[in-house]
């Protein structure tokens, strides 16, 4: 058991990465924003826009859903639920720009799914992994599980998520090794429960980390 390792990786900016791989994403955003609430009447959802006018900037998912909470919050007259974004999310894809220059090495993570428990915890919809995991060669049914955060009110990070693992797993948080682009979103609730974790700048970087995290 001591010697048991647990790889738990983020999806976006982490499997595969590049400098120009969000390029579209503002834009589509934007253009979507008004179905993220569609239980508004125009004239609520543009009272909210005017009153709160930090949304037209908001773009990130993670900001997205802060800002349906705040709102939610404010307006409790209005029928604001994170769930309808949580349902846009899984209509299409975000428009990712993928370099094939910047893609995990796939038989290298398929090896790894193989012999050591594997999991994606992601803060994107089931949809969008799926369909970018397709186009760049990587497989769902390789993992042990690929986990979409559903941005509960009671924890809204994937911490929640990551102790769930803990707890199925049965090894110490030592023994666990979390990789991501994000040290705010993939980084820091691993390391509150006492996780290693691993700074993701290039997704081709990540043979050479396992390598390291698998000899030491």
């Amino acid at each position: 058991m001591n010697s048991k390792k647990v790889f738990i990786f983020d999806f976006d900016g982490t499997l595969y990465s590049g400098d120009e791989a969000f390029a579209k994403i503002p834009n589509f955003i934007k253009r979507n924003k008004r179905k993220f609430f569609p239980n508004l009447t125009d004239y609520q959802y543009r009272k909210i826009a005017k009153e709160n006018p930090e949304w037209k900037d908001v773009w990130v998912g993670c900001d997205i859903v802060n800002f349906i909470y705040k709102v939610k919050e404010k307006y409790p007259q209005y029928n604001i639920s994170v769930k309808d974004f949580w349902s846009w999310q899984n209509t299409t894809p975000d428009p990712i720009i993928i370099d094939e220059n910047e893609v995990v090495e796939a038989t290298f993570l398929r090896d790894l799914c193989k012999q050591y428990p594997v999991y994606v915890v992601s803060n994107s919809s089931p949809l969008h992994i799926k369909f970018y995991m397709d186009k760049i060669g990587i497989r769902y049914s390789w993992f042990k599980k690929v986990i979409s955060n559903h941005f509960i009110s009671a924890d809204k990070t994937k911490g929640h998520y990551y102790q769930d693992i803990l707890e199925e797993e049965n090894c110490k948080p030592e023994q666990f090794f979390v990789f991501g682009d994000s040290i705010k979103n993939d980084l820091n609730p691993a390391k509150k429960l006492g996780m290693n974790t691993k700074h993701i700048n290039s997704a081709t970087n990540i043979p050479k980390l396992v390598t390291k995290v698998l000899n030491n």
